[in-house]
This record gives structure tokens, sequence and C-alpha cells, in this order.
């Protein structure tokens, strides 16, 4: 699967107009699981916010990402 593949996914995941990804959309989207998703979101490689119990992770910033393109 490609990145290209995986953007396009990408829209198909997002809560109605959302700027955010949770954790479980990421895990979607790379195809690994939720544990590996979590690890990724405290390496900093998109910005992603502790709120609550709940991690939210910017769009932009996670395709940015996913695309290999810098912040």
């Amino acid at each position: 699967m490609t990145a290209e593949t995986n953007y396009s996914t990408t829209s198909a995941l997002s809560s109605g107009g959302s700027d955010t990804y949770s954790v479980s959309d990421i895990a979607i989207i790379l195809g690994i699981s939720k544990k590996s998703a979590y690890k990724l979101c405290e390496q900093d490689f998109f910005i992603s916010k502790r709120i609550g119990r709940i991690i939210r992770v910017n769009k932009k910033s996670f395709e940015d990402w996913l695309n290999g393109r810098p912040e």
C-alpha cells in the first residue's frame, strides 16, 4: 500500500470535517496496531495532544509526515 493510497483513505476516516484524527484512525490508516499507533504519537513525528485520556493527532501534520513532507 502506498502513501498515496493511505492519503485517500484519510478522508474516509475523518469525522465531519474535524482537523484531527484519533489514535484508532492512525492505526487503520497505517495498518498497524493501536499500541504501535500510540508509540508513534509519543515519538513526535507529527503533532499530537493528550486531552484527558484521549490523544488527538493534527491531521495536516500527520498527512505531511505520511507523505514525507517536512512540517
